[in-house]
């Protein structure tokens, strides 16, 4: 995503959702398209976000994509300190209505649908809304529950200094009584969990913390007959060192407007302006909840941020919890702009000839999503809602991350409105960026001619022997932290909502001074075999979508004030002319190599958009338990990696492949799917996880074979063939009951191939549906095909499936 900045090191789950209705379209010209649609009206995402820069419609079509993105920019108001979203052109703004900039954004729409793309809805005044932060914190105590996290524990404070919990019609809350001996003078609540919501001063985009008012809604009762002058609590807001941001005293008289005060819980109050507001801090008050700009995500750091509340022992007190919401969520929440959501959704949204994809916005944190909540309450009308990359995993805390588990993420999904998984991974982290942060080598293989590691030209992997490279590749991609598809598939499937996948095609250094990157979030640039990989593991889990990071690329190699930044993509950077990045950092051609994959995506989306979800399993076959569990309950009962040569005598060129590699270095991914509407057919693929390039015994090529059988899987008929979809060629022909040695031949490094396994079909002859003819079954359920044939039955050719032994 475009701030990714700190993305490996918070290690956070990254999902999003979308579904989309299609119907006919036409284009600017009035032609019908023929959008890449499938049975159920799916479409099967081929993507590049931050391609909508660029108008290379012709780069487009080349590398198959079927989808346009743009970034919004933003610009700060120096008046108010706000930062505002820009959208597609300068007129595209959240202060201008919307029939100024409209018919700019259809023409748009409309250009990209003439060319087949789909169009992200990144528009800046559903994202600024989106963008809104709302908390919640619970005065009460909280049982900490981080093996479930069924409640948000984390949204609560670790120190009571006086008062009790008590149930008050319906609420539990925390009671300050003035006739309790035990409840003294002091702090109700001290010492937030989830200190940090607040102190996000990453330059980045909308979530900056100190760019917005914030409004602080404690929620509290008391005696309706209180005295004006009456002392209740002081409200303190503490910044990151421990110093007073702001502080707000409550007395009797806050309570009541003209003299009224109706004994309910209060969340904003009368500061002697005849209603009630909330308690405010400015934009520019905002700065001090983290004036030294402190890394938030860095949890070793001692953050002080606090919202306290302490009681005067002068009046009974009831504090249910404090609330905080920036400007945005403060408007939004209480209907104040509807009317955007309504007018972006009927001029953008249900523009089906313009090809409308979802509202787009980026990464968001756990406050954005009551937001977004609310957005897509009212987009779901117009059959639209937010596609985004939420921050599932509870927010920071001193010395701690603790992530959600699959149902917290699965409750999430359903109570936000978000209808698809949005997957983004990127596990090849800089070498001393890796060592830092995790603890781990990230190593490319020394076999690229003159690659050795290099800061200021963007090579940022540390290069080691094949053997070497392979081992800490697998020890990345097996690492949680880095690369979890799993729980994407787990929470695909527990929510039925299908997932895509962006997978790391791109480099990324922030400013850092020389040699010295390792605490500076930083990517190290794929090889070509690497986003081969990645994007096959990606497929076996079930990804229904594939999207790369990123179109763009940005940034030099020069040294800026005496520092290095750069980001590098599918393009060459400041190039006039859309120049395609040829040549990677190892001298590989990635644009071709991308253009290469997505045509094999283009021809295997027919089957790839029809798996069922519920069906589709992945396996690590140098996992043991995922081992056994492939081959105990499935048709592939081994499989095996054969070298190009023996390793021991690199590099040898022969073909000697008769030693295999051990089970525990078998780099192998494999998918199993189906089709749920092919019910005699299965599907598998897989996924050779060695990337180091070449056809030595140094390289990552490996011959494959397996040995596969199963009277479970293989219903009804016994005689089988293997095809390899890429060019329908069969692989092998088996029988079910027996153990069939199945030799699948040279795999690239990083190459994976997809297969279907079927019924042998037999000429009909003089056959029927459902007759028996000595002794052999044949099932009137077989395909049917046009030609010409012995057996003839209303102009089709009738093929049977054999049942024979």
């Amino acid at each position: 995503m475009k701030t990714k900045l700190i993305i490996s090191l918070l290690i956070w789950f990254v999902i999003s959702a979308f579904l989309f209705n299609s119907s006919d379209r036409t284009n600017i010209n009035g032609n019908n398209q023929n959008p890449t649609v499938f049975s159920g009206d799916k479409l099967f995402i081929i993507g590049s976000v931050a391609n909508g820069s660029y108008n290379d419609y012709s780069g487009f079509l080349e590398a198959n994509l079927n989808t346009w993105h743009r970034y919004s920019t933003y610009e700060k108001d120096q008046t108010n300190h706000y930062l505002y979203p820009i959208g597609w052109n300068s007129l595209d703004i959240i202060s201008n209505p919307i029939n100024v900039y409209k018919q700019s954004i259809l023409d748009k729409m409309d250009i990209n649908a003439s060319y087949n793309l789909y169009t992200y809805l990144m528009r800046p005044k559903i994202e600024y809304l989106c963008y809104g932060q709302h908390s919640v914190y619970q005065c009460e105590p909280l049982a900490e529950d981080p093996d479930n996290n069924a409640t948000d524990w984390f949204y609560s404070y670790y120190d009571h200094e006086t008062g009790a919990p008590v149930q008050d019609g319906g609420r539990t809350v925390m009671y300050c009584s003035v006739n309790n001996d035990n409840h003294n003078e002091g702090y109700v609540v001290k010492n937030l969990k989830s200190n940090r919501e607040l102190c996000n001063r990453v330059v980045t985009n909308l979530t900056q913390d100190n760019m917005y008012d914030w409004y602080i809604l404690p929620a509290i009762k008391v005696p309706q007959d209180i005295g004006d002058e009456t002392r209740v609590c002081r409200i303190e807001i503490i910044g990151w060192n421990g110093n007073t941001v702001s502080t707000m005293e409550l007395k009797g008289k806050n309570f009541k407007v003209q003299n009224y005060y109706s004994g309910d819980y209060q969340e904003e109050f009368n500061f002697n302006t005849g209603s009630y507001l909330p308690f405010k801090i400015t934009a520019e008050e905002a700065e001090n909840f983290n004036p030294d700009e402190q890394g938030w995500w860095k949890i070793e750091l001692d953050c002080q941020f606090d919202i306290r509340v302490k009681w005067y022992k002068e009046t009974d007190m009831w504090i249910d919890y404090v609330k905080v919401e920036n400007k945005m969520a403060y408007d939004l929440l209480k209907g104040g702009h509807d009317d955007w959501i309504q007018e972006e959704a009927e001029a953008f949204g249900i523009y089906t000839q313009g090809k409308p994809y979802k509202f787009y916005v980026e990464e968001v944190e756990y406050n954005n999503l009551p937001c977004i909540s609310y957005v897509n309450s009212k987009l779901s009308s117009y059959g639209q809602s937010v596609l985004c990359v939420p921050y599932l995993n509870i927010p920071p805390m001193n010395n701690r991350w603790i992530d959600f588990k699959t149902p917290k993420k699965a409750s999430v999904y359903s109570n936000t409105g978000l209808t698809e998984i949005f997957s983004s991974y990127y596990p090849l982290n800089a070498h001393k960026f890796s060592i830092h942060n995790f603890g781990k080598p990230s190593y490319v293989p020394n076999t690229f001619e003159g690659y050795s590691y290099d800061m200021t030209q963007g090579k940022l992997g540390y290069p080691v022997p094949p053997a070497e490279y392979e081992q800490n590749l697998e020890s990345l991609l097996d690492d949680t932290r880095l690369f979890d598809l799993k729980t994407s598939q787990e929470l695909s499937k527990s929510s039925g909502k299908p997932f895509n996948f962006m997978v790391q095609a791109h480099s990324w250094l922030n400013p850092a001074e020389l040699n010295n990157e390792d605490e500076i979030y930083s990517l190290r640039e794929p090889t070509n075999e690497e986003i081969e990989m990645m994007v096959g593991v990606g497929l076996t889990y079930g990804a229904k979508g594939i999207i790369y990071f990123s179109y763009n690329s940005g940034g030099d190699y020069n040294s800026h004030n005496g520092k290095y930044s750069y980001t590098k993509g599918l393009l060459e950077y400041d190039t006039p002319n859309i120049t395609k990045r040829t040549l990677n950092v190892y001298g590989e051609n990635k644009w071709a190599k991308v253009v290469e994959i997505n045509q094999k995506l283009k021809h295997w989306e027919q089957y790839l958009i029809n798996f069922n979800d519920q069906n589709t399993k992945s396996y690590k076959y140098h996992i043991a338990a995922e081992r056994n569990d492939l081959t105990q309950n499935t048709f592939i009962k081994e499989l095996k990696t054969y070298p190009n040569g023996d390793p021991a005598n690199c590099p040898q060129t022969d073909f000697d492949y008769n030693i295999p590699d051990p089970e525990n270095s078998t780099f192998l991914q494999t998918g199993i799917f189906k089709n749920t509407s092919e019910p005699y057919s299965i599907y598998f693929m897989l996924v050779n996880k060695r990337c180091s390039p070449g056809r030595n015994a140094c390289s990552g090529t490996r011959k494959i074979k397996s040995t596969i059988f199963s009277d479970v899987f293989f219903n009804h008929f016994n005689n089988w063939e293997i095809i390899n979809l890429q060019d329908n060629s069969i692989i092998a022909t088996f029988n079910k009951k027996q153990a069939n040695n199945i030799d699948f031949g040279w795999f690239n490094p990083g190459e994976g191939k997809l297969y279907k396994v079927a019924p042998v079909m037999v000429e009909g002859g003089t056959f029927v549906c459902d007759e028996v003819v000595n002794g052999l079954t044949f099932d009137c359920k077989a395909q049917v095909y046009t030609g010409t044939h012995n057996l003839d039955i209303n102009g089709a050719t009738i093929y049977f499936l054999d049942q024979s032994q």
